[in-house]
Protein backbone atom coordinates (compact mmCIF):
# COMPACT_ATOMS: atom_id res chain seq x y z
CA UNK A 1 0.00 0.00 0.00
CA UNK A 2 3.11 2.33 0.61
CA UNK A 3 4.48 1.47 -2.55
CA UNK A 4 1.41 2.31 -4.47
CA UNK A 5 1.16 5.93 -2.57
CA UNK A 6 4.27 6.87 -3.13
CA UNK A 7 4.32 5.36 -6.90
CA UNK A 8 0.82 7.94 -7.26
CA UNK A 9 2.91 10.55 -5.60
CA UNK A 10 5.82 10.08 -7.39
CA UNK A 11 4.13 10.58 -10.85
CA UNK A 12 1.80 13.48 -10.29
CA UNK A 13 5.13 14.86 -9.15
CA UNK A 14 7.02 13.97 -12.12
CA UNK A 15 3.93 15.09 -14.51
CA UNK A 16 4.42 18.68 -12.34
CA UNK A 17 7.72 18.79 -12.94
CA UNK A 18 7.21 17.51 -17.18
CA UNK A 19 4.67 20.47 -17.48
CA UNK A 20 7.05 23.02 -15.84
CA UNK A 21 10.00 22.25 -18.20
CA UNK A 22 7.61 22.20 -21.73
CA UNK A 23 6.19 26.00 -20.34
CA UNK A 24 10.30 26.95 -19.82
CA UNK A 25 11.01 25.26 -23.16
CA UNK A 26 8.32 27.06 -25.36
CA UNK A 27 9.40 30.42 -23.17
CA UNK A 28 12.79 29.69 -24.05
CA UNK A 29 12.12 29.45 -27.61
CA UNK A 30 10.61 32.98 -27.66
CA UNK A 31 13.59 34.55 -25.93
CA UNK A 32 15.44 32.85 -28.33
CA UNK A 33 13.56 34.42 -31.27
CA UNK A 34 13.80 37.96 -29.35
CA UNK A 35 17.76 37.32 -28.77
CA UNK A 36 18.02 35.85 -32.60
CA UNK A 37 15.53 38.10 -34.22
CA UNK A 38 17.91 41.08 -32.61
CA UNK A 39 21.55 39.77 -33.51
CA UNK A 40 20.38 39.62 -37.33
CA UNK A 41 17.68 42.04 -37.82
CA UNK A 42 15.21 39.91 -38.55
CA UNK A 43 11.96 41.27 -38.54
CA UNK A 44 10.19 37.85 -38.70
CA UNK A 45 11.77 36.35 -35.68
CA UNK A 46 11.45 39.44 -33.54
CA UNK A 47 7.25 39.29 -34.72
CA UNK A 48 7.46 35.89 -33.28
CA UNK A 49 9.37 37.36 -30.06
CA UNK A 50 7.11 40.28 -29.13
CA UNK A 51 3.89 41.45 -29.28
CA UNK A 52 4.57 44.50 -31.65
CA UNK A 53 0.65 46.07 -31.13
CA UNK A 54 0.94 46.71 -27.55
CA UNK A 55 3.86 45.63 -25.75
CA UNK A 56 6.15 48.31 -24.79
CA UNK A 57 9.94 48.77 -23.68
CA UNK A 58 11.21 50.98 -20.61
CA UNK A 59 14.88 52.32 -20.18
CA UNK A 60 16.33 54.27 -17.87
CA UNK A 61 17.92 57.52 -18.90
CA UNK A 62 19.61 60.85 -17.81
CA UNK A 63 17.44 64.30 -18.13
CA UNK A 64 19.01 67.14 -16.28
CA UNK A 65 20.44 65.28 -14.32
CA UNK A 66 17.69 63.67 -12.81
CA UNK A 67 17.19 59.11 -13.66
CA UNK A 68 13.79 59.44 -15.78
CA UNK A 69 12.15 55.97 -17.21
CA UNK A 70 11.14 56.05 -20.58
CA UNK A 71 8.26 54.29 -22.53
CA UNK A 72 8.95 53.28 -26.35
CA UNK A 73 6.36 51.34 -28.23
CA UNK A 74 7.92 47.78 -29.01
CA UNK A 75 6.71 48.29 -32.77
CA UNK A 76 8.55 51.38 -33.34
CA UNK A 77 11.37 49.87 -31.12
CA UNK A 78 11.65 46.25 -33.26
CA UNK A 79 11.65 48.84 -36.52
CA UNK A 80 14.40 50.66 -35.47
CA UNK A 81 16.64 47.84 -34.20
CA UNK A 82 16.44 46.04 -37.41
CA UNK A 83 17.50 49.51 -39.27
CA UNK A 84 20.62 49.51 -36.86
CA UNK A 85 21.61 46.19 -37.61
CA UNK A 86 21.20 46.42 -41.06
CA UNK A 87 23.12 49.64 -40.82
CA UNK A 88 26.09 48.21 -38.82
CA UNK A 89 25.91 44.45 -38.64
CA UNK A 90 27.60 42.84 -36.02
CA UNK A 91 31.09 41.13 -37.01
CA UNK A 92 31.08 37.39 -36.63
CA UNK A 93 33.65 37.60 -34.07
CA UNK A 94 30.68 39.59 -31.91
CA UNK A 95 28.15 36.98 -32.87
CA UNK A 96 30.53 33.97 -31.57
CA UNK A 97 30.78 35.82 -28.04
CA UNK A 98 27.86 36.72 -28.18
CA UNK A 99 25.04 34.69 -25.82
CA UNK A 100 21.62 34.81 -23.50
CA UNK A 101 20.88 33.00 -20.48
CA UNK A 102 17.78 32.80 -18.56
CA UNK A 103 18.80 33.58 -14.96
CA UNK A 104 15.19 33.35 -13.15
CA UNK A 105 12.14 32.36 -14.30
CA UNK A 106 8.35 32.37 -12.95
CA UNK A 107 5.20 31.19 -14.57
CA UNK A 108 1.67 32.07 -13.07
CA UNK A 109 -0.93 29.67 -14.29
CA UNK A 110 0.76 28.59 -17.14
CA UNK A 111 -0.22 32.03 -19.01
CA UNK A 112 1.78 34.98 -17.57
CA UNK A 113 5.49 34.75 -17.08
CA UNK A 114 8.68 36.67 -15.61
CA UNK A 115 12.52 36.40 -17.12
CA UNK A 116 15.46 38.02 -15.80
CA UNK A 117 17.86 37.12 -18.83
CA UNK A 118 21.49 38.26 -19.06
CA UNK A 119 22.25 39.25 -22.90
CA UNK A 120 26.14 39.57 -24.22
CA UNK A 121 25.90 41.53 -27.39
CA UNK A 122 29.57 42.01 -28.63
CA UNK A 123 31.27 43.54 -26.04
CA UNK A 124 28.34 45.20 -23.98
CA UNK A 125 26.42 43.00 -20.95
CA UNK A 126 22.61 43.30 -20.71
CA UNK A 127 19.92 42.48 -17.85
CA UNK A 128 17.00 42.25 -19.21
CA UNK A 129 13.30 42.18 -17.35
CA UNK A 130 10.79 40.22 -19.35
CA UNK A 131 6.91 40.34 -18.90
CA UNK A 132 5.70 37.61 -20.98
CA UNK A 133 1.86 36.37 -21.61
CA UNK A 134 0.76 32.93 -23.50
CA UNK A 135 -1.86 33.48 -25.98
CA UNK A 136 -3.09 29.99 -27.10
CA UNK A 137 0.38 27.93 -27.48
CA UNK A 138 2.81 30.91 -27.70
CA UNK A 139 4.44 32.82 -25.34
CA UNK A 140 4.71 36.81 -26.32
CA UNK A 141 7.53 39.23 -24.84
CA UNK A 142 4.67 42.00 -23.19
CA UNK A 143 7.18 44.32 -21.75
CA UNK A 144 10.71 45.01 -21.84
CA UNK A 145 12.85 46.45 -18.72
CA UNK A 146 16.54 46.49 -19.57
CA UNK A 147 19.98 47.69 -17.41
CA UNK A 148 23.22 47.72 -19.17
CA UNK A 149 26.16 46.13 -17.11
Amino acid sequence: MKNIAFLTLFCCFSLNLFAQETQREQIDKTIRAYFEGYMTGNIEKLALAFDTTSAHLYALKAEEGKPVVTAHKLNEVVKRWVKNVQTKPYTEADIKQSYYKILLLDVTDDKVAIAKIEIKLGQKLYIDYLSLYKWGEQWKIVSKTFAQK
